[in-house]
């Protein structure tokens, strides 16, 4: 008798892409990224067995940087899910970030996590997690790579999912994170 699929059974790798900024005036760093959500995300998704890597801070860098990076490691790694933590992204930059990832990883599935449900569709984002995301970041995953149903709002092009009633990650029994 087969084996039914599961996600752990699955090949899979993520980039997890992750804000903060300089501040234009002091030029100092806001490590917002760190209290984010990549870094949570990771940790479930490598319960998963899902191979991740985090690029963080990725809003300060100049954009000729993003490009490139997105470019080169589009070329040199295989990645089939894009994870975007949007929440301390401004809405022009998470467009504009969309964009590319879109253009440098044509097959991944893109997750957009952020605070905010009242977000447009972009065309660029299979999935919007609104809220805290570990467990429907799973949810969509499994929407996406198996077929399971899921619980949204499709809008234009993006599924929105709404973390804080119908995939309640908190509160969890260990907050720890992993930043290596």
């Amino acid at each position: 008798m087969p084996t039914k699929k599961n996600l752990k059974s699955l090949k899979l790798r993520a980039l997890l892409i992750s804000g903060g900024f300089l501040d234009p005036g002091t030029s100092d760093i806001f490590m917002t990224s760190r209290l984010g959500g990549a870094y949570m995300i990771r940790n479930t998704l490598e319960e998963y067995n899902v191979e991740t890597e985090v690029v963080d801070m990725f809003e300060s860098w100049p954009d000729e940087w993003a490009e490139k990076y997105l470019s080169d490691y589009g070329r040199t790694h295989w990645v089939n899910i894009v994870c975007i933590s949007g929440t301390f992204m401004t809405n022009d930059y998470v467009k504009k970030i969309s964009g590319l990832v879109r253009k440098h990883f044509p097959r991944a599935v893109i997750l957009l996590g952020s605070g905010n449900p009242s977000l447009k569709s972009n065309h660029f984002v299979n999935y919007h997690v609104y809220s805290y995301g570990e467990k429907a970041v799973i949810a969509c995953l499994e929407n996406y790579f198996l077929g399971t149903p899921l619980e949204c709002e499709i809008r234009g092009h993006t599924k929105f999912v709404n973390a804080l009633h119908n995939y309640v990650s908190w509160p969890k029994d260990d907050y720890s994170l992993k930043f290596s």
